[in-house]
């Protein structure tokens, strides 16, 4: 009896350990994705770019706003070079994945990249395109990525920076967009980011504003 007792112990055991190593995992979303802990918590780190890199620093150029989300954001070192990932996550929801992304024009070298947690496989990649020199340089703009083909998959976000010259901004990533009211909202997001007007005057105001002001405050 006593024997049959402590079989029974070991495999409750061990259910609950495969029951807590399979929560884990099974889950729609990445930690700390919008470093609001004002460090790297939940993100695995390689290389020096991503050391001190979280900042809650409000304006560059001393006058423009990167306009970021909440109160922490990320910047990379200029010199250094590194990756961060984030925890493995199952792609959920309508499948779409945004994120915030600023910094100069070293497209191949800078970007975010969702991988197969599996495989290692770059299954999507995307870098700040709308890098001009001028408007749109630490200014964030908004990347939505239709990554609906790959829904339950085991998925991680990377962000590297492999640039010794360059630099990058990251904040505001969602990797669970439920309701096409959500996916509308980052789309007109990503529309005033750029300077396009939308139904949503103020917002396209204040950031027209902001990606202008060195100009307009002469």
């Amino acid at each position: 009896m006593k024997k049959l007792y402590i079989g029974l112990i070991l495999m409750f055991f061990v259910f609950s350990l495969s029951s807590c190593k399979k929560e884990e995992i099974d889950i729609n979303n990445i930690t700390n994705s919008d470093f609001e802990t004002g460090d790297l918590s939940g993100w695995t780190i390689t290389g020096e770019a991503f050391t001190d890199s979280i900042t809650n620093k409000v304006l560059f150029d001393g006058i423009r706003k990167y306009m970021h989300s909440n109160t922490y954001h990320l910047n990379t070192t200029t010199l250094a070079t590194g990756t961060i990932e984030s925890n493995q996550f199952i792609l959920g929801g309508l499948g779409f994945v945004t994120f915030l992304i600023g910094g100069d024009a070293t497209y191949d070298e800078t970007y975010v990249a969702i991988i197969d947690s599996e495989t290692d496989e770059i299954l999507l990649q995307e870098n700040n395109y709308s890098f001009d020199g001028n408007t749109f340089t630490d200014n964030y703009v908004r990347i939505v990525m239709d990554a609906s083909e790959y829904l339950g998959r085991n998925l991680q976000v990377r962000i590297v920076d492999n640039s010794t010259v360059g630099y990058m901004n990251i904040d505001d990533i969602d990797v669970f967009i439920e309701t096409e009211d959500e996916l509308n909202n980052y789309y007109d997001n990503s529309l005033v980011r750029l300077g396009i007007r939308t139904d949503n005057l103020l917002d396209s105001a204040e950031f027209y504003i902001n990606q202008h002001k060195q100009i307009i405050d002469q």
